[in-house]
Order: structure tokens, then sequence, then C-alpha cells
């Protein structure tokens, strides 16, 4: 399960960038981009989260995941479509000449952190 690598890689650079930007508190919601195409499982993400947060201040945060689909553009037509299955040929034309546009990412979108200060 290589998910549990990047979810401690995830939480590495999301603890430094935290202490880099002088934040203290604990980490309430995180945000993670996870393409169609990435290679990355998002329950599995999920599941290594569990076992990696209670060690850190991300202890009792929220995973969310954001699944963005998976798109080409035709090099023929330059029309552009969401990749349905494995199949990497054009809807419009017909063309096998297509380039991936989207689905590989594997980002950290965001960090919500508790200031300690009340909502008004």
């Amino acid at each position: 399960m290589h998910e549990l690598g990047l979810i401690e890689e995830i939480v590495r650079i999301g603890e430094t960038e935290l202490a880099a930007s002088g934040v203290s508190g604990p980490v309430r919601t995180l945000v993670l981009r996870v393409g169609k195409l990435s290679g990355a499982s998002p329950e599995a993400l999920r599941g290594a989260f569990e076992i990696v947060a209670p060690a850190t201040r991300f202890a009792g945060a929220t995973l969310e995941i954001e699944e963005p689909p998976a798109t080409c553009r035709c090099l023929a037509c330059g029309a552009e479509h969401e990749v349905d299955g494995y199949t990497f040929q054009c809807p419009t034309c017909g063309d096998g000449r297509i380039t991936i546009e989207g689905g590989r990412e594997l980002q950290l979108m965001s960090l919500d952190v508790d200031d300690g200060e009340e909502p008004s």
C-alpha cells in the first residue's frame, strides 16, 4: 500500500509548511486533490490517514478528497473530453492521438487549522 507512504509525506509537508508560517494550532481539515489517473486510491488514502494522523497535529482532522476526472484533448480535432475507462480515443473524430490534460493530480490543496479563537 503505497498510499501509506504518500500520506506520511503529505503530513510531513503540511507540518513543515505550518511550522514555517508560524501556525501552531491543530489541523481541523485536510483537503487533497486525487485525480482518477494518479495511481492513488482515495479509500486507501483515507485508511492510511487514520493510521498516520493520531501521532501528529493532524489527529482528529477530517480528510476531504476531491476527485477530478481524467480529461484528454485530441491532437487531430482539438476536442476535449473526459476519459471514460481506458479507451484513449477521441469520441468526436475517432482519432487515437490524444494527450492527457487532467486526472493525474495528487495535491495538498488546503489545511484548515484551529487558531484557538472562537468564531464571531
